[in-house]
């Protein structure tokens, strides 16, 4: 599992990490951040090693982010950088996020599709006037929709496996 933050972001990954140990989760989460690490970190168990902390059966890996770029932009390249280590399945939830339901729901979820969420404002049927800015944004850059859902999907969660990945 993966995040990124900075500044006063740092409480949602607290709440964040509290609901995946609470959820049953166990295993790595690596958190990006920029700035300070968190202060609510000596509440941990044990530090470790490093910038590693345990809370549960969760390890917390805290990866200091070196990009300028905003973190909705770097989520693919930092979740990229984590698949590469064999991680054989990848989560990236956004540090407003919890977790209200088993995890192991969310890893069978994943294990047959690539997991995502649909947007609090999920309807963007195909002659949404914001869907046609979007198109006559990227269209310059080559980039052509061919996607005709008529959902949004929401950019803090996504799920995906090795056998997913092209």
């Amino acid at each position: 599992i993966c995040t990124m933050f900075e500044k006063r972001y740092s409480i949602g990954v607290g709440a964040l990490t509290n609901s995946l140990v609470a959820a049953g989760f166990s295993g790595t989460f690596c958190v990006g951040y920029r700035g300070p690490l968190p202060s609510w970190l000596d509440q941990c168990t044990v530090e470790v090693a490093g910038e590693r902390w345990r809370v549960g059966g969760l390890t917390l890996h805290f990866i200091r982010m070196e990009t300028a770029d905003h973190f909705t932009n770097h989520k693919p390249q930092f979740m990229l950088r984590l698949f590469d280590q064999q991680a054989q399945r990848m989560f990236y939830l956004d540090p407003d996020i919890v977790v209200k339901c088993r995890w192991d729901f969310i890893e069978e979820w994943t294990s047959d599709a690539v997991s995502l969420c649909a947007d609090i404002h999920a309807q963007c049927p195909v002659g949404q006037p914001l869907r046609r800015a979007w198109e006559r944004y990227f269209a310059p850059h080559g980039l052509h929709f061919r996607q005709q859902l008529n959902t949004y999907v929401n950019g803090g969660f996504i799920g995906v496996s090795r056998t997913h990945r092209s």
